[in-house]
């Protein structure tokens, strides 16, 4: 589809890192000692987020506390995004790093995308502006893509109410305020001139009138390329641990000849679910075979403790451009005194690379300031 926005909505994203294979879903996914997420079964239980650990006991005693576990949600965001990938190349990930997973997506293929929701039991929206496509995305119902056309959007307005608005960041006692003074749905809303809302609510007024105007459709999404190759190697009943180190050093070889990039992170899987499957990601990309396979090597035995027989096992890499690793050289102990001696021996021959935050081309990311300026 194109010609308007679409929006890919997991609203359980983080719960659904966490549950894996496991049969019970009543989760609970705790961080900083207060409740972060919680799994679909659990919506209508009373617990809800920012609750303390005891507190959320004594509402549901059978709920399954999990502290919340950065590395299951970034494999399942991979997961997803890899996913979506296949349904169109033009995606963008929104407030990443949240309990819920928003996902732009640009041309997509209509039914690539339902069998992608039937499968994530996610939900979409496609409409004429991005703040339409979240609303209709928030709106539909669970592996539904819910279309909202230019002609149908008054009445779509109409229906969607204002408190639900706090699903979206917006304070519920400012909602609520204009619930009661008749606000009650998106289209009465609407009429209301920014000189309104914010005589009334600040800050949060204006915020409120920027949403509700907002006519921001899809800009242009690059192509998000996942730069990941999987390698899925058999094997045998009476391998041992050289053999599996040799299979895994053939296959990040193999990786990296493709591609010219170093590995930034990686996953070995045996089999479905969160539990039978490890991932590590390195500070920086690398191309040291030897620490990768050494590393998928002890992954790969934990994984197989829990595992009667084996016959294959399946690794994904990740990959990134090489850093520029001469500038760790010039965080180095005793600055003041190399910086001396080169300048002593070679004046006015010796630079410092000074990083370029913004730049857009990886070539030019830093700059050269002689070494006596530093």
């Amino acid at each position: 589809m194109g010609g308007g926005c679409g929006m890919f909505y997991l609203p359980n994203f983080c719960a659904k890192a966490h549950s894996g294979d496991k049969s019970e879903k009543r989760i609970v996914v705790i961080h900083k000692s207060r409740v972060y997420a919680l799994s679909s079964e659990m919506l209508r239980s009373g617990i809800n987020r920012g609750f303390g650990i005891p507190r959320a006991i004594s509402v549901n005693p059978n709920c399954i506390i999990v502290n919340r576990n950065r590395t299951l949600e970034q494999a399942y965001y991979r997961s997803v995004l890899e996913d979506l990938y296949r349904t169109t190349p033009q995606i963008l990930a929104h407030d990443v790093g949240t309990p819920e997973l928003w996902v732009e997506i640009n041309a997509f293929d209509k039914r690539k995308l339902k069998r992608c929701l039937n499968k994530h039991l996610a939900k979409a929206g496609y409409a004429r502006t991005r703040n339409l496509s979240k609303l209709a995305a928030f709106t539909a119902k669970c592996s539904e893509l819910l279309v909202v056309c230019p002609e149908k959007e008054e009445a779509f307005l109409k229906m969607f109410k204002t408190r639900d608005l706090r699903h979206f960041g917006f304070e519920l006692e400012c909602l609520e305020i204009l619930d009661l003074l008749g606000f009650r749905d998106l289209h009465s809303l609407s009429k209301l001139t920014l000189r309104h809302l914010t005589s009334q609510f600040g800050k949060e007024g204006h915020r409120l009138f920027e949403f509700l105007t907002d006519e921001t459709t899809t800009g242009i999404i690059p192509s998000w390329n996942p730069n990941s190759i999987t390698i899925e190697n058999n094997v045998e009943w009476d391998y041992s641990e050289s053999d599996y180190k040799s299979q895994i050093t053939a296959a990040i070889e193999l990786v990296l000849k493709k591609e010219r990039k170093g590995i930034f992170s990686f996953q070995i899987g045996i089999g479905e679910g969160s539990k039978r499957r490890e991932t590590r990601t390195f500070d920086h990309p690398t191309k040291n075979v030897n620490k990768v396979a050494t590393l998928a090597v002890y992954l790969l035995k934990r994984l197989l403790k829990t595992e009667d027989e084996l016959s294959k096992y399946k690794i994904d890499f990740y990959l990134k451009e090489l850093d520029n690793v001469q500038s760790n050289l010039w965080g180095q102990s005793n600055w003041n005194l190399l910086k001396s001696t080169l300048n002593n021996r070679f004046p006015q021959k010796c630079f410092l690379p000074a990083p370029i935050a913004s730049a857009f081309i990886p070539e030019d990311i830093n700059i050269l300031r002689p070494l006596d300026a530093g």
